[in-house]
């Protein structure tokens, strides 16, 4: 028998938690200039594999790293 999302309390503090994490990476822009891209300042913070359109680039890039810097890549797995 599988679990859910309809069983659980949206009420409690750990699914409202995750429920405004969630929100806030479908909020989140997806596309910028190189100087926009996510930090981890940013809400939500940029995280490993999080994709971000470079408007400057005009590619798609991902994250590789984010220590002891943030290091993004296009999708030949070449640093930009």
């Amino acid at each position: 028998m599988s679990t859910r999302f309809r069983d659980y309390d949206p009420s409690t503090p750990i699914t409202a938690e995750w429920l405004n994490s969630v929100d806030d990476l479908l909020l989140a822009s997806k596309a910028g200039t190189t100087a926009q891209r996510p930090t981890l300042a940013s809400v939500p913070p940029v995280f490993v594999g999080r994709e971000w359109f470079d408007l400057t680039l005009e590619l798609p890039i991902w994250c590789l790293q984010v220590t002891p810097s943030i290091v993004w890549v296009n999708a030949a797995g070449v640093q930009v």
